[in-house]
Formats: structure tokens, C-alpha cells, sequence
């Protein structure tokens, strides 16, 4: 294949086509915490540009910048954002929104919604209650609902030349808060949903079979349902969620899915990239056929506590045996005596042979006296299994997320620490969801950003606190820290080998540049900054962000000085 790149395509591929390497406009000055900062400029500074100005960037984008709202604002008689209060409350349109808040799809669509809101601060939920008070919170003051590669460029040189906080949102797919920022301008790049078939691929690299060029606002299951519709089927590499954008967040982050055991990471697919509009192409395969099977153990099926932490050891000890099978099993770990494994994904196998493969498993759970439900079936295609075994996750919560990917050696030799590392996690109310793959057996190292080490994990595991959406800064503070020093670094210590992941992990959590990038870090700080030296592109937790932060509340974003 060619040479994929999975840091931030939108950061390093489209700012050597748009950043400037010039100094830009000067920083605020501000103190805080008596640290002296240089920060980004907000709509209570006097360097925010006029009404005028913001027009005629308007003008520009032929119409496509609109005044941002939360979500739930036509919940509200009076909303009170940067630019004013008004009253958006509109009864009908109320009631869609809040039957609607925990769809997916429903956020995706909006022009800056987030899917999970802690990093929203959630200062304007939809509510039954119009009179309750409604802030702009952290989303952006303007969006750009950008339809083609020049509202893209005419963007981000406003941004730059303003000196005003950057976001750009795809899906609104995010654990992290990347999506959003407070007071600042976000790039909305869902519109772009073009793709493309290529029979054999003549672009770079070696790769001369199919491939399929995807925009960046395509999502994972609407791209597969057109795939299945050649002769024959086609499949690329792509995460387990259906929402997800797959050109638009997945790649840039590695990516890891229902065919990493395959395949490798998304990121390894990718064949090439173009700039500004962060368009991927990525190498199509044949769609196998395939089958699944269900595990549950939960509240209903009356398990001992001892007896369920049994089930759930045995389970752990058969994640390598399953990731060197190229299985991919996602599970969830809701609380104690609740284990949901849906789906065990395997490629090219059958009812009868699937069942073969889980049965030293449920001989285990029987040996112990563990009580559970369990199915198998098996479909012509993964597309099929895809529809049919893969669910859309709940949106409009608000969980604090961490994740942790461990490697083979480590689940082999670390199995009491690591069991103690989940039991940590469920004494401390954290929502644990598993991915079991071995993305090595799949596809071999790759000249890319993506940690090295993933090429030896075979559990990754994100660590989920959902919290109350009423919590002060001083209670989000202290479910950090349980989340970073507590939870994260108990499975740290029992997994010395293990690493995180870009999209799905801890952006706080101590040494990230290890963590997230390895060995590639000094690298990418160096194209960092060759390419944007003035962090137009900030993203928490990414290279050569050391010297920003998010000050006052985790408001302004500021570079210390």
C-alpha cells in the first residue's frame, strides 16, 4: 500500500495547503492562576471582529455561516449566548428535540451538537420546563456550514487571521471534546458525502486492487450499504459504530474495527489523502461471509457475585485465543454481574464452526457455575451481520471517558492485576466497553503515526464515568481525577506494556505523548511545526500542544508565555 498518514489529516494535510508559517495576529494577554498567557480572541475582547467583517465572511462562504444556538435552545423562552438573549422556544420543535436527544443520527445532523455532552458543559439541555435558563455553554459562537473546499479555506484564513479559535466537526462522534470549543469558529464538514468506486487503483503506493474514495462527512454504515450493492460486494475498513465518519474522525485516530484481526487499523488502508477537504481513499475487499455469536451474563440470570468474577476471568483469558482467531468481540461491562458481549465477529466462518470457536469458553462458564444466555448465527456477508448485530450507542448523556489498549503479553502474564483493574473500575461506577483484536495478525507496521504497540494489543478497553449533567467544575474536577489517577492508572500498573488510543482514551492522563503517539511523537512535533506553528488546528493531546491549555474554567484556549 502507499504511505498512509494518521495524524489529524485535517491538521498537517490541509494546513500545507492553507496555514501560514507567518506569526499571525498577536495573542491576548491574560492572567491566571498567576501564569501569564497569550490567548485566542473571544467576543469580550476588543480584537473580535465587527459585525461587518463577520458578514462579509458570510458573503464569502455564499451564505453558509449561521449564528450558533446549543441544541436545546427552542427548549428555552431566553437563551443567552456572546452575541445577545433571544427567545427560541418553539413548543413543537421542543418536544422532537428532547424525544430525539438520544439518537445518534439526530446529532450528526445538527450543525455543532456533540453526541456525549460532558465537554459541553451541558449549560442547555433540552427540557420540559421552558423556564429553565439556557447558555451557550462550550459550543462555538458561529458555524460554517461548509459546502465546498473554498468555505473550508475561506474558514480557516478568517480563523487565522482573527486570531480566533479554530473546531473542525464532522459527526459530532466524540469522547473527547475536539468537536467543540468555547467562543470559538467550528468548520462543519459533514455536507461532504461524495464517494467513489475505483476497480483497480493507479494512485500511489503499491496497492493495485479496488479501492473507494470517500468524503469526509460519510458515515461508516451508509458507505457499506453502497458497497454491498456491487457485483460483488464490497467492504472497506471501518469502525464498529455505523455513525461514525470514516474519512472525518475514524482514520486520523488509527481506527480500529470489526476487521482490524484482517485488516489492520483504518489508518492502514488508506492509500491517499487530499488535502483541505480531508478525502480519503482507502483500499475495498471482497465481502466474506460471516457469522457472530451473543454472550450474556447479567442481573436476570441471578449470578453470585464470586461466581461472576469468575466468568468474567475465564472470559479475559480467552481474549488472545480469540484475537489470534482474527475474531473481533466487542463487550460491554455495565456493573457487577452484567457482561454483554455483542457481537463476536468472525470472517468466513459459519454457525457450526463459530460455535466450535466459543465453546471452551462456555465449557469454562460451566465448569465455574456461571449462569448465561448465548446464541450464534451466521450470515452471507458481514455487511449482513453489520445490520444486523451491530446497535447504534445512546447519545445525549454525559460520560468522562479514559480507555486503555493492552498488549498479548500483558493479558497473558498480568491476568490477577488486570482482573483487579476491572474490579477497581466497577467499585468506582465506571462503565467499561471492550474490543478483543489483534490488529499485528492482520496487517504488518506501517510508516504512519499510529503507536507501534497496537500491532500487540488484543484487549482495548474504554474506561466511561457518566456523571450528572448539573455538576460543578469542582465535581468534574474530582471524577478526573478518579477517572485519571484511580481507575486509568490501576490498569496502567497491571498492564506495564499497555498504550491508549487517539479517539478513544484520556486526554489528561499523565506522559500522553507516550501514551497516544510512542515513538512517532518528536516526529510529528516537528511537521507540526513546519506546518502550523501557530496551533490554528489545536486539538487537545496532540503533538506540540505542551504549552496550551484551556484556562478559566476550561474556557479560553491560551498558550503560556
Amino acid at each position: 500500500m502507499g504511505n498512509p498518514i494518521t495524524l489529524l489529516s485535517s491538521l498537517l494535510l490541509a494546513s500545507q495547503a492553507l496555514a501560514s508559517t507567518s506569526k499571525g495576529p498577536q495573542l491576548v494577554e491574560r492572567s491566571w492562576n498567576g501564569q501569564k498567557y497569550g490567548c485566542r480572541c473571544y467576543a469580550d475582547d476588543a480584537c473580535w471582529p465587527s459585525k461587518t467583517e463577520w458578514n462579509s465572511l458570510n458573503h464569502t462562504v455564499r451564505g453558509s455561516l449561521i449564528a450558533h444556538a446549543p441544541p436545546g435552545a427552542p427548549c428555552h423562552k431566553s437563551f443567552t449566548g456572546p452575541l445577545g438573549t433571544l427567545n427560541l422556544y418553539d413548543k413543537n420543535e421542543c418536544e422532537f428535540i428532547y424525544e430525539n436527544f438520544g439518537v445518534e443520527q439526530w446529532h450528526v445532523d445538527q450543525p455543532a451538537a456533540n453526541m456525549w455532552t460532558f465537554f459541553t458543559n451541558d449549560t442547555c439541555r433540552p427540557s420540559r420546563n421552558p423556564a429553565t435558563p439556557c447558555t451557550l455553554g462550550n459550543y462555538p459562537v458561529y458555524v460554517i456550514m461548509a459546502k465546498t473546499e473554498q468555505d473550508i479555506k475561506a474558514g480557516v484564513d478568517f480563523a487565522r487571521e482573527n486570531n480566533i479559535r479554530l473546531v473542525v466537526r464532522n459527526t459530532g462522534h466524540d469522547f473527547e471534546g475536539r468537536s467543540v470549543g468555547w467562543g470559538s469558529l467550528v468548520i462543519n464538514t459533514h455536507s461532504f458525502q461524495h464517494y467513489s468506486f475505483h476497480e483497480k487503483w493507479t494512485g500511489p503506493g503499491t496497492w493495485k486492487r479496488g479501492a473507494a474514495t470517500l468524503g469526509c462527512g460519510v458515515q461508516a454504515r451508509d458507505f457499506l450499504t453502497e458497497a454491498h450493492k456491487l457485483n460483488p460486494p464490497k467492504i472497506i475498513h471501518t469502525g464498529e459504530c455505523p455513525t461514525v465518519g470514516v474519512s472525518g474522525g475514524l482514520v486520523q485516530g488509527g481506527g480500529h474495527g470489526p476487521s482490524t484481526g484482517h485488516f489492520g487499523f483504518t489508518a492502514d488502508n488508506a492509500l491517499e489523502f487530499k488535502a483541505i477537504t480531508a478525502e480519503v481513499t482507502f483500499a475495498t475487499y471482497n465481502d466474506p461471509p460471516a457469522a457472530g455469536f451473543i454472550i450474556d451474563t447479567n442481573l436476570v440470570n441471578n449470578n453470585p457475585v464470586d461466581i461472576w468474577y469468575k466468568g468474567l476471568e475465564a472470559f479475559l483469558k480467552h481474549a488472545n485465543r480469540f484475537a489470534d482467531l482474527g475474531l473481533f468481540v466487542y463487550y460491554e461491562v455495565q456493573a457487577v454481574g452484567n457482561l454483554h458481549i455483542r457481537p463476536g465477529v468472525g470472517f468466513n466462518e459459519t454457525a457450526k464452526s463459530m460455535s466450535k470457536i466459543v465453546k471452551p469458553l462456555l465449557e469454562d462458564f460451566d465448569k465455574i457455575g456461571l449462569n448465561y444466555t448465548t446464541s450464534v448465527a451466521e450470515f452471507d456477508t458481514f455487511f449482513d451481520l453489520y445490520l444486523a448485530m451491530f446497535e447504534d450507542e445512546i447519545a445525549g448523556r454525559a460520560p468522562l471517558s479514559g480507555g486503555i489498549g493492552m498488549t498479548r503479553d500483558d493479558m497473558a502474564d498480568q491476568t490477577d492485576e488486570i482482573l483487579g483493574a476491572y474490579k477497581t473500575a466497577l467499585e468506582n461506577g465506571v462503565f467499561l466497553v471492550g474490543h478483543l483484536f489483534h490488529a499485528g495478525r492482520g496487517h504488518g507496521a506501517t510508516d504512519s503515526a499510529k503507536h507501534p504497540a497496537w500491532n500487540n494489543v488484543t484487549n482495548f478497553v474504554i474506561t466511561s464515568m457518566t456523571l450528572a449533567t448539573d455538576l460543578t467544575l469542582e465535581e468534574k474536577q474530582q471524577a478526573q481525577h478518579t477517572l485519571t489517577n484511580v481507575v486509568d492508572e490501576t490498569f496502567r500498573k497491571a498492564s506495564p506494556h499497555a498504550i491508549s488510543y487517539v479517539n478513544e482514551g484520556d486526554p489528561f492522563q499523565p506522559n500522553w505523548q507516550d501514551a497516544f503517539w510512542g515513538p512517532n511523537y518528536e516526529r510529528l512535533v516537528t511537521i507540526r511545526e513546519k506546518w502550523d506553528p501557530n496551533r490554528i488546528f489545536y486539538s487537545i493531546a496532540t503533538p506540540g500542544t505542551e504549552d496550551w491549555e484551556q484556562i478559566e474554567g476550561f474556557t479560553r484556549l491560551c498558550k503560556k508565555l
